[in-house]
């Protein structure tokens, strides 16, 4: 194993550490209960004894409490703590302490509504599981009607218990079994994945699965017939049962409804998952057929030299220069725009649609022709771009551009990329450039980088879902991110394996088959060619023994498209070395060359060899550029600064029972 690789996973390494730590720290003294369970005895005299069963971990914690909510209690008796691992009973005392001894407990009134259970654990510098059994007795909490009778208990208040709890079972034991099954009716509150039901015809069982913290835990039972000997005079002549019905049946159709939109979604979501399966499984299938071929077909004609223009009542600069520099994937505007701008400007002089001069070492723009009506597209924007930096002024210098630019930022980057958009468009209509092959070959550039993440991504998932059941940060998450999230996660995790695989597979054939996309057509490879060769042959005119010269009208276009592909200097040179007498200012007839000849007469003026380092087309290519950045700039800055009672499933319901119960929670 290399050093690189030991140094990632060291890396790696570090990072699950840090994560795990912080996780443990935000929630350093969270509790985590493994089980709950509930052993409720209701009484013929209508009281109720409870036996609360708690196996959690303690994460350094001295106190753990268990609040109830005095609202009408008669009276609550008979409490005592055992510490289950001992099987001895907690020492009370009779006063409150914010940290109550080991082995000690207190249970007071604290407030007018508030009873609370406390004891000490002794481990406020420990981490550990702990047993213990809280029993206490609740006087009168049945309700005598005239037609039931009805135990409406809230266990765990809304909003108050802190503890999340992976999972909660209850018994609920009536006095005496009823006659008929039928005339008992259960419900149960809360969490929508709980569920109660009758086992016989005095005892009822109820379940939830990862409570979280701050849930709320309900129950309601009702007997048609009297098994409680208890006496309401206020309550005994109000008939209760059908609105008991009516209110649970409405609570229960609500979470039904509920229940079946999350049945929709979860469709829709699998559907979804097998279609991206699916959609991975037909590329792989592509890929491999694709990786079988020996380059991208694609035959690259050997031609060093070419010394006509390519399209030429067709092309534009813009295209050629588009075409020149493509390298199977789409150029962006920074990259090719100064060129195809002051190429397609020369090629508006060069059709007597602008005009251009040199003043005292500066660029003038004449406007000649207000409507012309042969540009195309990608021309007119540039041409609408000059006639709107030159409005009503006869002429106006270049480097006016970068003025406009940083006033009408929009409006100047809006016609740059729409010459760059129109000639890349019409590459596609012409069909120099498969758009598809283009958009498959962009897909196998970022497939090592979607490969990476997502492989590192799954990695780093998988062995989460292990270490997030580590006991010591099992609390600490159920506090981030709720009690269900660490079983959730696993099954996400395992769920996302044959779509991770399928992605994985597909992006590793990806970045093998790359080279063998052919994204230019066999057109547009044939004339990407003869655009390098002609350049190729401008650049080296000098030294070829050529038996005819092109004629000064033909090095007009050439020199359009010298600007587009970036050596027009080095073109400029060749030509003078080919036409020397030409050159010499004597011999210079200014008005011959600017009617007949104004690219060659504004590019290679004799007088320019007076001025000092100026060069028309370097400098042409640097306000057009300048103007391209300070429009980005400004738009940088502008963007800145702008049921029935048979049992089942618990519903959604409730909250409103006779007495609410608080909380559980540690200090």
């Amino acid at each position: 194993m290399n050093s690189k690789r030991i140094k990632k996973i060291i890396i790696f390494l570090i990072v699950i550490f840090i994560i795990c730590f912080m996780i443990y720290k935000s929630g350093e003294n969270t509790q985590y209960m493994n089980n709950l369970d509930y052993n409720i005895n209701l009484l013929e005299n209508g009281d109720m004894e409870i036996t609360e069963t708690w196996d959690m971990y303690i994460n350094h914690t001295n106190t753990i409490f268990r609040d109830l909510n005095l609202y009408g209690y008669d009276n609550i008796e008979s409490i005592s703590v055992i510490d289950l691992e001992t099987g001895k009973e907690l020492n009370q005392i009779d006063h409150e302490e914010y940290h109550v001894p080991t082995n000690s407990y207190y249970a007071l009134p604290l407030q007018s509504t508030k009873f609370e259970i406390a004891w000490g654990t002794g481990m406020e510098n420990s981490f550990g599981r702990k047993k213990y059994q809280i029993k206490y007795k609740i006087s009168n909490v049945v309700n005598n009607y005239k037609d039931c009778q009805e135990w409406y208990w809230k266990l765990l208040e809304k909003g108050e218990n802190a503890v999340p709890v992976q999972n909660v079972t209850g018994t609920i034991t009536l006095p005496k079994p009823v006659e008929d099954i039928e005339n008992l009716k259960v419900w149960g509150h809360g969490q929508v994945n709980g569920n109660i039901e009758k086992v016989s015809n005095n005892e009822v069982k109820f379940e939830v699965k990862n409570l979280s913290p701050g849930a709320m835990l309900e129950l309601r039972t009702v007997t048609t017939e009297k098994i409680f000997n208890i006496t309401d005079e206020e309550k005994a002549s109000i008939e209760k049962l059908n609105s008991i019905i009516t209110e649970e049946t409405k609570w229960a159709e609500e979470t039904n409804k509920t229940a079946e939109q999350t049945r929709i979604f979860l469709i829709v979501v699998l559907v979804i998952y097998v279609i991206l399966v699916i959609r991975f499984v037909l590329k792989i299938i592509k890929y491999v057929k694709i990786n079988k071929r020996d380059n991208d077909g694609l035959i690259k004609k050997e031609l060093k030299y070419y010394r006509d223009i390519p399209r030429e009542n067709d092309a534009t600069p813009n295209e050629a220069t588009y075409l020149y520099n493509y390298n199977k994937k789409s150029l962006s505007n920074s990259s090719v725009q100064a060129n195809m701008v002051s190429a397609t400007i020369l090629d508006l002089a060069l059709k007597k649609v602008i005009e251009l001069n040199v003043k005292n070492e500066n660029i003038v723009v004449k406007i000649l022709n207000q409507n012309p009506q042969d540009l195309k597209s990608d021309e007119k924007e540039i041409f609408e771009l000059l006639k709107d930096v030159g409005k009503n002024k006869e002429e106006f210098e270049i480097k006016e551009l970068n003025q406009y630019a940083k006033k009408k930022y929009y409006k100047y980057s809006t016609n740059i990329n729409n010459c760059v958009n129109y000639a890349r468009n019409n590459l596609y209509k012409i069909n120099l450039i498969d758009k598809r092959e283009e958009k498959e070959y962009a897909g196998c550039e970022m497939a090592s980088l979607k490969l990476k993440m997502l492989s590192l991504a799954y990695i780093c998932a998988f062995i989460a879902s292990v270490i997030f059941h580590v006991p010591i940060l099992k609390g600490a998450i159920a506090y981030n991110f709720g009690i269900s999230f660490q079983m959730n996660f696993i099954i996400y995790v395992l769920a996302l394996l044959p779509l991770v695989s399928v992605a994985i597979i597909t992006w590793k054939l990806q970045e093998k088959i790359r080279e063998k996309i052919a994204v230019l057509t066999q057109s547009g490879m044939d004339e990407k060619i003869e655009w390098r060769a002609l350049a190729k042959y401008m650049e080296d005119f000098s030294m070829l023994d050529e038996k005819e010269v092109p004629a000064l009208s033909i090095w007009e276009k050439y020199l359009v498209y010298a600007t587009a592909f970036g050596i027009a200097e080095k073109v400029i040179e060749q030509m003078k070395a080919k036409y020397p007498q030409v050159f010499i200012e004597e011999n210079w007839d200014e008005e011959k060359m600017s009617n007949e000849y104004p690219i060659v007469n504004f590019l290679s003026n004799p007088i320019y060899a007076t001025y000092d380092h100026f060069r028309p087309v370097t400098s042409l290519k640097a306000n057009v550029k300048m103007a391209y950045t300070t429009s980005m700039a400004e738009i940088a800055a502008h963007s800145s600064s702008s049921g029935t009672g048979g049992g089942g499933g618990f519903s959604g319901g409730g909250g409103r029972r006779r007495r609410p119960e608080a909380g559980m929670g540690g200090r």
